[in-house]
């Protein structure tokens, strides 16, 4: 339970720090967008994915509970992927 639990927190980790850096890039950057337009339309599905993940953790304060949701660790795996 607790491997499991580290696992989940350290892919939020991973996630944030990539999501956080291109947040920056594609929100901020209105050409940016447009010379990459594919790119952009991935971000920004991972960015709702990702503001939705966040949200569910704050609302549930237990952090054993909250890391265990059924595909939590695949979604943020696959985040990652993609924002790689």
């Amino acid at each position: 339970t607790l491997s499991h639990t580290l696992e989940t927190i350290e892919m939020i980790l991973q996630v944030q720090r990539s999501w956080k850096y291109l947040e920056n890039i594609f929100q901020g950057f209105d050409d940016i967008r447009r010379q990459l337009p594919t790119e952009s339309a991935v971000f920004d599905k991972v960015n709702i994915n990702w503001k939705a993940i966040m949200d569910g953790l704050h609302s549930d304060p237990n952090a054993i509970r909250a890391t265990h949701k059924t595909g939590l660790l695949e979604m943020l795996l696959d985040m990652n992927t993609k924002l790689e």
